[in-house]
């Protein structure tokens, strides 16, 4: 750990050149192409302005951040653009912005990116057209630095550092990357304690760690949805903690105190979220990728989000990138290869879940659902075998800005495959419940049957609280009386299965088939159209077999 704040930026910047002048796989050292603004940091406080490049070539950093709810008066707009391209003042900066000033100008780089600055914050036009190209800015740039700890923009990069021991290790220290055999002299006091690194790793010890968000306790950025696409897309990616910082590139990953030198045969493996991104892009088998792509939604979606109209748009830079890496056709946060298998998402309470009431994607895709964090859980190794009953006629979708890979405006999924009309009842009594057994309740309350009289079948996973007058129903709006409630509720509804696939278990105790189906039910605003609202799975206590041998196959249009 470094004494000071200017030993900690030069262990930083030894860490970065060295990686420039060595590091094959980590490019970033040449100029490149300049974001469309970018902030000329200058030579001091007083000369900062917002430069436009034009297309002209530059070094630059990156700035990854959480914004919280300080900082308006940094933002960029329409009204002071052009005073801010003659000079930025230094006081209209957040701390974090002038922090982050303050680190690229004494790193001997020029130019700086932050979203709030660079991007016209009340012209939707251009934050269109700039957020599309966030993912390329992030890995083009030099070096991203990240604000690990601050909860909003007025926390600073640079915080103020814990009391040093006094019986020091040792100042500097040398660093040996295996296989090459480069040493690099880092310029840090490492101390007499080592920091704890539960912040990075789960455990301390010869074995790789694996860094998952649950694991990075105290680090706001990594709650953050749009944090992850920018952590994982950075080329070199520093984050500053009171403690330390951590460095990340294609190569290495260094701790300020030493604990932590990953390829270096110095102190465990750390093996983190960015290693399992590069993985994904080297591997090109299908099934894997497609795994993987679904635990990158999930992921994201267990992170916060200011504007829930953000959950396709805060993907878009990866999945650009992946594009670029050969994964194909991209339809509303799912990739054409391995379709069926993306379309079995599930949330993860729905109790809190709701259709948006001015959907940014079609039903069929998780982005449709606000407030809700998303599992692909029949993809789980646990499931051995499946076996497809249904076929792609034909998805499209259109987007809703130039972004491509962006918010939709809508989008249309044709199926073909085994269908059966079902009844979904609805048990109001169920939903009038306290507050800690509404989850249960609510999934209770809606109950798949091929009759009034029958018993409920399978284990239907709503989307949202189907049914209800008011299907996004927040927690605190429970406590209706039973006459409300039936009132505002459809006791049925008519819909339909459609059986996605057949999938086989193996247990202990012998092997289970499963029949994994789509529940949907008419729209309502189109004619002949149907929407997604859950997953509902028959086991051999539903007779799934017999409820096969019923349906039949149809072309159905969901939206």
């Amino acid at each position: 750990m470094a004494k000071t704040t200017g030993e900690a930026l030069k262990a930083v910047k030894d860490v970065l050149w060295t990686c420039i002048k060595h590091h094959t796989p980590c490019h970033g050292g040449k100029p490149t192409t300049l974001p469309s603004r970018v902030i000329d940091v200058g030579n001091s406080q007083d000369d900062i302005r917002v430069f436009e490049p034009k297309g002209a070539e530059g070094i630059y950093f990156t700035l990854s951040y959480c914004w919280g709810n300080k900082g308006e008066e940094a933002k960029t707009t329409r009204a002071n653009i052009r005073r801010r391209l003659q000079k930025l003042p230094h006081n209209e900066l957040s701390k974090t912005h002038q922090d982050a000033v303050y680190i690229t100008r004494q790193m001997g780089v020029r130019y700086l990116w932050i979203d709030a600055i660079c991007i016209l914050q009340d012209d939707s036009t251009d934050w269109a057209t700039e957020s599309a190209k966030m993912g390329s800015i992030y890995h083009n740039s030099m070096l991203t630095l990240a604000a690990a700890e601050s909860v909003d923009a007025e926390g600073g990069i640079l915080l103020d550092r814990p009391s040093l021991v006094s019986d020091a290790r040792g100042i500097g220290m040398t660093v040996t990357e295996q296989p090459s055999g480069i040493q690099t002299k880092i310029a840090a006091l490492c101390c007499g304690s080592v920091v704890k690194h539960k912040k990075w790793s789960n455990c301390v010890s010869s074995q790789p760690h694996k860094v998952v968000p649950q694991d990075l306790e105290g680090l706001s950025l990594e709650s953050r949805a749009w944090c992850f696409q920018e952590r994982l897309l950075s080329n070199r990616i520093v984050h500053f903690t009171r403690d330390e910082f951590f460095w990340e590139c294609q190569t290495v990953k260094y701790c300020e105190c030493g604990e932590i030198l990953y390829n270096s045969g110095h102190g465990p493996g750390v093996s983190t979220i960015r290693d399992d991104f590069q993985d994904m892009i080297a591997t090109k088998d299908d099934k894997a990728r497609i795994k993987s792509w679904m635990w990158i939604v999930s992921e994201s979606s267990r992170r916060k989000i200011t504007f829930q109209k953000d959950r396709l748009p805060c993907l878009s830079g990866i999945a650009k990138h992946l594009q670029n890496e050969g994964f194909g056709e991209y339809y509303a946060g799912f990739w054409k290869v391995g379709l069926l298998e993306q379309l079995l998402w599930t949330v993860e309470d729905f109790s809190s879940a709701r259709r948006a009431k001015r959907p940014s994607a079609p039903s069929w895709s998780y982005a449709s659902i606000e407030h809700s964090m998303f599992t692909f859980q029949f993809e789980d190794m646990e499931i051995s075998a499946k076996e497809y009953l249904t076929t792609i006629e034909e998805v499209n979708c259109t987007p809703l800005t130039t972004d491509p890979t962006g918010a939709v405006a809508g989008g249309l999924l044709r199926l073909s495959g085994p269908m059966l009309s079902m009844r979904l009842c609805f048990i109001p009594s169920l939903i009038n419940q306290p507050k800690w057994v509404v989850g249960l309740s609510r999934q209770m309350a809606l109950q798949l049957k091929r009759s009034q009289s029958d018993q409920a079948i399978g284990s239907f996973k709503a989307d949202f609280l189907v049914g209800y007058k008011r299907e996004g129903l927040d927690d605190d709006q429970v406590n209706e009386t039973e006459e409300s409630t039936t009132t505002t509720t459809q006791q049925e509804t008519t819909v339909r299965l459609l059986a996605i696939c057949k999938s086989q278990q193996q247990l202990s105790n012998g092997q289970v088939n499963k029949l994994i189906c789509l529940v949907l039910r008419e729209n309502t605003g189109e004619r002949n159209k149907w929407e997604r609202i859950g997953v509902v799975v028959l086991d051999e206590n539903d007779d799934w077999v017999s409820i096969l041998e019923e349906m039949r196959i149809i072309s159905i249009d969901i939206v």
